[in-house]
């Protein structure tokens, strides 16, 4: 994984993209990766990394390198996160820590045992919408530990869909340093469109004090011109 170097406020960017985009969601995320960091997309490399396997032909995305990315300070890796639902892409650059994403239909937590395999015991059940807020919540925190389905979701606790996103527990594991969650808005979504929910999660393993995390939220149309 590529390291460049860290700015003094923690930056995340976030890009939308649609199923027609060019290139597919692989190019989709190296442009991302190009404009966080202020360079040619041809001198940024991605591929994918298993956490379980440590394959090199599926799992999550990764930044193998990134050409002359320049700066002062001390050196950082770049952490991404990519996720896609109802013909969107979401990608998440930054260099503050490992992220995650998830973007899901407003309806996709709405089946019947959702509340058995997705639920804490301290969780309260809702409609179709208050499940899925509660899933990308923790889909988004597991894609930035690195554990994804290796996870048993009903072991992590979240804040009610009606407050403040926010780690509550998360049984038998050891806690993260430091969590920010953030239910992103979704851009562009018209009337007749599936409606989407999405959330980001961003990680501190050492705790330590931060300025507030800036998110930039950009379209895939707005990097086609780099």
């Amino acid at each position: 994984m590529t390291s460049v170097t860290s700015s003094s406020a923690p930056e995340v960017l976030v890009v939308w993209g649609r199923g027609s985009s060019s290139g597919g969601p692989d190019d989709l995320l190296r442009h991302a990766v190009a404009a966080h960091l202020e360079m040619d997309p041809g001198e940024v490399q991605t591929g994918r990394l298993c956490p379980r396997c440590a394959s090199s032909d599926h799992g999550r995305p990764v930044v193998l390198s990134a050409g002359r990315a320049a700066g002062r300070g001390e050196q950082r890796p770049v952490h991404v996160s990519l996720s896609r639902a109802a013909g969107r892409t979401v990608v998440a650059v930054t260099t503050a820590g490992p992220v995650g994403v998830d973007v899901e239909h407003v309806d996709a937590a709405g089946f019947d045992t959702f509340a058995r395999v997705g639920l804490h015991r301290d969780e309260t059940d809702g409609d179709a919408s208050w499940r899925t807020r509660t899933w990308v919540r923790k889909e988004s925190l597991v894609k930035a530990t690195g554990d994804g389905l290796m996870v048993d979701l009903r072991d992590v606790q979240v804040t009610a869909p009606d407050d403040a996103p926010e780690l509550v527990r998360w049984e038998g594991h050891d806690a993260p340093g430091g969590v920010e969650m953030v239910d992103l808005d979704v851009p562009g979504q018209e009337p007749g469109q599936p409606a989407l929910l999405a959330s980001l999660t961003l990680l501190f393993p050492d705790g330590a004090s931060r300025a507030p995390t800036v998110i930039t939220t950009r379209s895939a149309a707005d990097l086609s011109d780099r």
